[in-house]
Formats: C-alpha cells, sequence, structure tokens
C-alpha cells in the first residue's frame, strides 16, 4: 500500500509550504525571463499560466516525494536488525531537495526544448505558452513514471 501523506498536518504542512513556494520561485524566473529575454507582456503569460505550472510542478514533486518516502520505508522494514551507520547530514539529505531537482531539471529541459522547436513557427508569445504548457505536462508524466516504475507504486 502506498504511503499517502498528509500535507495539512504535523510536519508535512512546512514541507508542503516549501514545496509550493520554491515552485512559486522557480517560475518567477521563468516569468523574468520571459518578460526581459522574450519581450513577452500580456497578463495570461505573466500571470495564470505560471500559476497553472506551479501547481503542476508541485503535484510532481508531491508525487515523488510520496514514492521516494515509499521506497525509504521498505528499505527501512528490510533493515530493521542490521547495525545502524552515522549518516552525514549533507544538502541531498533533505526530504524535499531530490523531487524538485528532478522536477525542475525535467521542466527545463522540457521547455527549452519545446519553447525552441516552436519559435520557429510561432510568435514568443505563443512559443512561451506552448512550451510552459508542454514542460509542466512533461514534469507530471516523469512523476508519474518515477512512481510507478522505479517506487513500483500501484494506485
Amino acid at each position: 500500500m502506498p504511503i499517502r501523506i498528509r500535507w495539512t498536518q504535523g510536519k508535512h504542512l512546512g514541507l508542503g509550504l516549501m514545496i509550493i513556494g520554491l515552485c512559486g520561485l522557480f517560475q518567477v524566473i521563468f516569468v523574468a525571463f520571459a518578460q526581459y529575454l522574450f519581450l513577452i507582456g500580456s497578463l495570461y503569460a505573466i500571470l495564470l499560466i505560471p500559476l497553472g505550472a506551479v501547481i503542476g510542478l508541485v503535484l510532481a514533486s508531491v508525487m515523488i516525494f510520496e514514492s521516494f518516502a515509499d521506497v525509504e520505508r521498505r528499505q527501512k522494514i528490510k533493515s530493521q536488525f542490521r547495525k545502524k551507520q552515522d549518516k552525514k547530514t549533507t544538502f541531498w539529505s533533505f526530504p524535499i531537495v531530490k523531487p524538485l531537482v528532478i522536477c525542475f531539471i525535467t521542466f527545463t529541459l522540457v521547455f527549452i526544448l519545446a519553447y525552441l522547436l516552436s519559435i520557429l513557427t510561432l510568435t514568443p508569445f505563443q512559443s512561451f505558452l506552448i512550451a510552459e504548457n508542454i514542460a509542466t505536462m512533461a514534469s507530471i508524466v516523469f512523476a508519474y513514471y518515477i512512481e510507478r516504475y522505479w517506487a513500483k507504486i500501484k494506485r
């Protein structure tokens, strides 16, 4: 049975708010690029589309976080009676770093590829909208792939 985390209770509320905040900050960077590099000034492209992308990135990050938590739980159950070793606290040991890095890298790569392909025939405004939506969907699909095949979670 997969782990379902209640994001509104306990320590997970803080983690959930950090995920939302970091995804929002990530989209602010893309909005800055859109305004100053691609010269896009539309209200829809600057506010509404990145808001949907934030929701999609949060969903993808939560899916990856829960799958990592499930794999960690299974490993903990298997190694209950082994001698425990001291773990060093690193940047990567913080629980939300890996899911966010995976989502951000996937989003960025797909966004760049989709933007470069669509700028050949469309305006920068249309290319940004299409690339943003495709990158959001690709990060959700990649998160589902990680959940389904790497963590082997069946819902």
